[in-house]
C-alpha cells in the first residue's frame, strides 16, 4: 500500500481503541520510516503517552519476532506496514486475522489499493478496506464504493473523514473525533473476524 492514505494514523488509532477497550494492545511499527514509533515517542515527551505498547519491528521476519516478544499475550496486535515493501507486507499479512487496507476515494489511490487487496487475497486472508480522508456526498466516494462493491471487496461502514483534527493529531494521544471513529471501526473489525 502506498503512503499518504493514513495508514499510520489509522494503525495508532486502532491500537489506542483496542487498549482502551481491552486494557492493552500492541502496536507494531513495521515501517523503517518509524512513523508510529515517532508518534508514540512524541506523545510520551508531551506527557500524554499512548495507552498501547509500541515496538519497532521493520523486518520480514515478523512472525518469529512477534513470537519472541510475546505478542500473543495481547488481545489485539496492530501492525503498521511500510508502503512499497512487499516482503514486510507479506510477513504482516501472514500473521493477520484480517488485513486492513486504508484507501482514499480517488482513482489513483484505489488503483494502488488493488495491488494490496490482491496480495491479501492471494495469501488466503480477507481484506477490509477502510476509506480515509473522505468527503461525504462526493462523486469520487460514490464511484469508489461502487467499484469495491462490484469486486466483492468488504468495505468498513466507518470511514475516516478529511478533517484537520485528524491530520494534526500526530505525536499526541488520539483525540475526538478520531477516537470515536476508531472505536466504531474496531467494533466492526472484531465482528468481521468472528
Amino acid at each position: 500500500m502506498k503512503g499518504g492514505v493514513g495508514k499510520t494514523t489509522l494503525a495508532v488509532a486502532l491500537a489506542e481503541a483496542a487498549a482502551e477497550r481491552d486494557g492493552g494492545a500492541l502496536l507494531v511499527d513495521a515501517d523503517s520510516q518509524g512513523s508510529a514509533m515517532k508518534h508514540a515517542e512524541l506523545a510520551e515527551e508531551a506527557g500524554a503517552p499512548l495507552s498501547s505498547v509500541t515496538v519497532a519491528l521493520p523486518t520480514r521476519d515478523l512472525p518469529r519476532r512477534l513470537q519472541g516478544i510475546g505478542a500473543a499475550r495481547y488481545g489485539i496486535v496492530v501492525v503498521d506496514t511500510p508502503p512499497g515493501h512487499e516482503a514486510v507486507t507479506r510477513a504482516a499479512i501472514s500473521v493477520a486475522d484480517l488485513a486492513i487496507v486504508p484507501a482514499r476515494p480517488t482513482p489513483v489511490d484505489l488503483e494502488r489499493a488493488w495491488a494490496t487487496i490482491d496480495l491479501v487475497e492471494e495469501m488466503g486472508r480477507r481484506p477490509l478496506v477502510v476509506l480515509s480522508q473522505i468527503r461525504l456526498g462526493t462523486r469520487a466516494l460514490a464511484a469508489t464504493l461502487r467499484a469495491l462493491e462490484a469486486a466483492g471487496v468488504q468495505v468498513a461502514p466507518t470511514m475516516i473523514p478529511q478533517r484537520e483534527a485528524v491530520s494534526l493529531g500526530y505525536g499526541a494521544r488520539i483525540g475526538r473525533p478520531l477516537s470515536t471513529l476508531a472505536a466504531a471501526l474496531l467494533a466492526e473489525i472484531m465482528e468481521a473476524v468472528k
